[in-house]
């Protein structure tokens, strides 16, 4: 390259970069406060993004369909380590046990099982050839509930609760297996909860002295219950749910005009409904939806019968993320306080489903077990980008070297 041309990208840097402060210096100007990602592009030019504290992109705009395609070449591409290829291994049982084996299409993508497999196999392949893998797969983003590219990410962990096997006037709350044989509609939270609609049919697993915790395991889909007079803990796993459609406790407290509540976070409504117990089942009542519990001596696992890997598998709805599926996500960072401070590009693994996650717009990502696991779930409830992974189109399934 001669020297003309070298001044010439050299001033084009410069006027990038002289442009990218401006805009950041308006922004503050203007009394708001961005946070912002600096995203690597082909080790040349760097792109920066003004986040607002909710991890929201400012000026973004909107995408033109559900899934919109990306260049690879614009996005970060994490390191594919042990723990990811233990976890890709992982999705692979998880294909083998879905119980959908039909070809599936989302907004006019092919998400088939042939076409999530080879995803995942191009990814084992190349685990170390990031440039390869880029030149291999399709990114597709995900237009979110705003259709500009913001998911939110928040966070689900495995509780453990202290239980009885009898039922006494403290721990007088069961765990319920799913009722077999049902003849009709299972019954919602409130005919099952406050009506007795189980009672009698021996579902009973365990009784909590909290009706609470247990609720809150079943948002959670697994837990731990560990008996109180002998210290032995069991896994719980989802077994199914009553089929009612989730809503939000939060959103009816947040609505009440004659409660006063600040903190609408999971801690936050337990310790107003352990202070409020004369309308904490009427809450909880408010959602009809309910999951039921099957004993298991297993690791925790999702939905997809495969175990659960801390900030690597999600619950997605399957409408969008179907189980099996690979996500290249912009994930936020937090800091020891909790504080978001960062973005990082991560691949994330559909390996479960939730209730409370519904659209294109919402994941929920797996965070630990006990007291560790709920201070990191607890911290996630900001907004970054997603991108389902597929092969290119000029990729031939059956050769994937």
């Amino acid at each position: 390259m001669n020297i003309s041309k070298l001044t010439l990208l050299a001033a084009m840097l410069i006027t990038i970069s002289i442009g990218c402060q401006d805009s950041a210096t308006s922004s503050i100007k203007n009394g708001e406060e961005p946070f912002r990602q600096e995203a690597e592009i082909d080790k040349l030019v760097k792109t920066k993004y003004q986040r607002f504290r909710n991890g929201k992109i400012k000026n973004a705009e909107k995408l033109p369909a559900v899934f919109t395609s990306s260049s690879l070449d614009t996005l970060d591409f994490p390191t594919i380590d042990n723990k990811m290829i233990q976890a890709l291994t992982n999705q692979l049982d998880a294909l083998k046990k879905r119980k959908t084996k039909k070809n599936q299409r989302i907004a006019g993508l092919d998400v088939s099982i042939e076409k999530l497999e080879a995803t995942i196999q191009l990814l084992l392949n190349h685990a170390d050839n990031p440039k390869l893998l880029k030149t291999k797969l399709a990114a597709h983003q995900a237009w979110g509930n705003d259709k500009k590219g913001h998911v939110k990410f928040t966070g689900y962990f495995t509780p453990i609760v202290r239980v009885k096997k009898e039922k006494d006037e403290l721990y007088q709350y069961p765990f319920y297996a799913s009722p077999e044989n049902w003849d009709g509609s299972l019954p919602t939270r409130e005919e099952i909860d406050s009506e007795g609609a189980l009672q009698g049919r021996g579902l009973e697993i365990a009784y909590a002295s909290n009706p609470v915790d247990i609720y809150y395991m079943q948002l959670q889909g697994s837990g731990y219950i560990k008996f109180v007079d002998t210290g032995e803990k069991i896994l719980l796993r989802y077994d199914g749910g009553n089929g009612k459609r989730y809503r939000s406790i939060e959103t009816y407290l947040s609505r009440r005009k004659d409660l006063k509540i600040a903190n609408l976070s999971n801690d936050g409504v337990k310790r107003f409904l352990r202070k409020n117990s004369d309308i904490r089942q009427e809450v909880l009542n408010h959602n009809p939806s309910y999951t039921f519990f099957r004993p298991s001596k297993s690791k925790v696992k999702g939905a997809g019968g495969v175990p659960l890997m801390e900030n690597i598998s999600i619950a997605a709805d399957p409408k969008y993320f179907p189980i099996g599926s690979v996500a290249l996500a912009s994930v936020p960072v937090y800091d020891a306080d909790g504080s978001i401070v960062d973005h990082e590009y991560r691949l994330l693994l559909a390996q479960d489903v939730g209730g409370a996650v519904r659209g294109s717009g919402h994941v929920d990502v797996y965070s630990g077990v006990g007291s560790k696991g709920k201070k990191l779930a607890s911290q996630r409830h900001h907004y970054g980008q997603m991108w389902l992974l597929l092969p290119q189109e000029n990729q031939q399934l059956a050769l994937l070297d």
